[in-house]
């Protein structure tokens, strides 16, 4: 949010939480010649305009942006002297809190948004989802791994056990399509599926194929799966740009024990949650991904979509 709207800064209470994480500059933006034109303060963005950095006033300030977490991602360290934030810091700080909520019963949504080649993908996977202990991987890839190591310190107490179930959709051209359905060997046909609203199990998709999964490896699998028939194309903007939103969902049922006085074992339902990790397409004006016929569609759903 802008600053100067002298909105109230969120707390740690709120449900609703903001970050921005600033990349390095590309190697196209590098041959270009392109200046940087942001500088981190504190929670805050400043952004200058390229016009204004050529004239005499170049450290004049044209808007400054309020975030919740600000994530200095470039090679240097920012202004304040803070070193770089990598792929660890980022997880920390907005992904490691969704697994301790899940466990309490609470439902959750992390979602990447930003143009293409804004490093959507790259956050939200890393540069390879199954190098799960590399300095890479993303936040996906991370909260898995801390959901199942939470799993087994939690059911090591012998009061409850916990089902993981996940799904993988992704939504192309206003149409929704399930990336786990069976299909035939080597076939990218699509699958798909129809989002309904319940009146008591509320908005849910019908025919979605759901995997009950128990360790970490086959999460990795699936979603290594559900990758290889996402829609993907190259663009001015990327070589290879993710053309859908990709939503990755981990739904998470408790079933409780206790004894009776007899010595009777009784198991009773639990808590239920729901995490949804969303890594959307990239968002950027038409004209400048310079993308014809059926990519110059993808590229008006893309941004159709964003908002309904």
């Amino acid at each position: 949010m802008p600053v100067q709207n002298k909105s109230k800064c969120t707390t740690m209470e709120d449900r609703i939480k903001v970050a921005v994480r600033v990349r390095p500059l590309n190697s196209r933006e590098t041959t270009d010649g392109l200046p940087l034109i942001l500088k981190k303060k504190s929670n805050c963005v400043a952004l200058t305009s390229i016009n204004t950095q050529q004239r005499d006033n170049a450290t004049k300030d044209k808007n400054t942006f309020q975030f919740d977490h600000v994530f200095w991602s470039l090679d240097s360290p920012d202004e304040s002297g803070g070193e770089p934030v990598g792929q660890a810091e980022v997880y920390a700080t907005i992904g490691r809190p969704l697994v301790a909520h899940a466990f309490n019963g609470f439902n959750s949504c992390l979602f990447a948004y930003g143009q293409t080649g804004s490093g959507k993908t790259y956050t939200m996977m890393g540069a390879d989802p199954n190098a799960v202990g590399g300095a890479d991987a993303g936040v996906t890839p991370r909260l898995c791994l801390e959901l199942f190591q939470m799993r087994e310190r939690i059911e090591a107490e012998g009061h409850s056990k916990w089902s993981v179930e996940v799904g993988y959709i992704e939504v192309y051209n206003e149409r929704v399509s399930d990336l786990l359905a069976k299909r035939k060997k080597d076939s990218k046909e699509e699958v798909f599926v129809d989002v309904r609203e319940h009146p008591t199990r509320g908005v849910f998709i019908e025919g979605q194929e759901l995997r009950e999964v128990s360790s970490l490896d086959e999460v990795l699998g699936l979603i290594e799966a559900g990758n290889r028939v996402r829609h993907t194309a190259a663009t001015k903007m990327n070589d290879r740009s993710s053309r859908s939103h990709a939503i990755f969902m981990l739904l998470l049922r408790e079933e409780r024990s206790m004894q009776t006085a007899t010595g009777q074992t009784i198991t009773t339902a639990g808590k239920n949650s729901r995490m949804n990790l969303v890594d959307l397409a990239g968002s950027e004006r038409v004209a400048q991904s310079e993308v014809v016929g059926q990519q110059f569609s993808e590229a008006r759903h893309i941004n159709l979509s964003l908002t309904t």
